[in-house]
């Protein structure tokens, strides 16, 4: 099996496991490029610059990037935050406003 079949295996694996969970694609792919981009930053000490051109984009457009993916990252936890307590508890049943009242 060469290198790229074992990647394919272990993908095709993770997808499945998110499938599973209930991961929405657009949190998923968010998550695969949040990663992509951070480890690639890391490689080369946090310069834009270099890692833009790593990726083979411009700088600009990595800076665009990673701004709009810290901005979906905080609305997808937000919304993991929101599934989890719906999750938790049902909502409290409340007496109908216009029933039981004199």
């Amino acid at each position: 099996m060469t290198e790229l079949e074992t990647l394919r295996d272990r993908l095709a694996a993770l997808v499945e496991e998110m499938v599973e969970r209930g991961i929405l694609l657009e949190d998923a792919c968010l998550q695969f490029e949040t990663h992509f981009i951070r480890i690639v930053l890391e490689r080369h000490g946090g310069n834009l610059s270099k890692a833009a051109e790593e990726l083979r984009l411009h700088r600009n457009t990595l800076a665009k990037r990673l701004k709009a993916a810290e901005a979906r990252s905080v609305t997808a936890k937000a919304r993991a935050r929101v599934k989890v307590k719906a999750k938790a508890k049902p909502p409290a049943s409340r007496p109908h406003p216009t029933r039981g009242r004199s």
